[in-house]
């Protein structure tokens, strides 16, 4: 397990079916996403269904600090990989380059990205520590048999830092079955 940090990544329980369903849809290979949203302690956001939300590119030190994040939106991209994509994961740059455009005039900004590991794990593959961004939220979420468990949060803050481990927190204070999807 790697260290944690003090920070809370808010987001709402339909963001979060969605991101487990496009796992599910995606398995055997692994999907990937943009988290838009906003940086610091503004849960207003939970609620939000806006399609994008202000800034772009890994900036760091814009959202240095910030104990919080919450997403406003996801955005799922075409895993676009040339490696095998069970075990690796590119986003589409036309849907980075379209979500960055689509942020730069709103008060959300990229927080990170999301994708899955088909092979049920939860931590950060090498792969995945060797092209983080710093200071951007990672979401991993595991599937094993075609079934996305719960998902993990990570962050790198510095450079040649190993990935931290962040609290989610969707807002339920039960743990109950997902609700299915189709």
């Amino acid at each position: 397990m790697q260290n944690a940090i003090d920070m809370t990544l808010y987001i709402n329980t339909n963001a979060m079916d969605a991101l487990q369903c496009h796992a599910e849809d995606a398995s055997p290979d692994e999907c990937c996403g943009i988290l838009v949203g906003t940086w610091g302690g503004d849960t207003t956001a939970l609620g939000s269904t806006n399609p994008m939300g202000g800034s772009h590119g890994p900036r760091s030190h814009d959202h240095a600090g910030h104990h919080a994040a919450t997403v406003g939106s996801i955005i799922p991209a075409e895993n676009v990989a040339t490696t095998d994509r069970r075990i690796s994961y590119q986003i589409d740059w036309k849907t980075l380059f379209h979500t960055i455009r689509s942020v730069r005039s709103t008060p959300q900004q990229i927080l990170g990205f999301y994708h899955s590991h088909p092979d049920g794990s939860t931590e950060p593959s090498r792969r995945d520590r060797e092209t983080a961004w710093i200071g951007y939220v990672y979401v991993i979420l595991p599937v094993v048999r075609g079934v996305c468990g719960e998902a993990t949060a990570w962050r790198v803050e510095q450079e040649n830092a190993r990935f931290e481990c962040i609290k989610i927190d969707t807002g339920v204070h039960h743990s109950g079955p997902r609700r299915p999807h189709g």
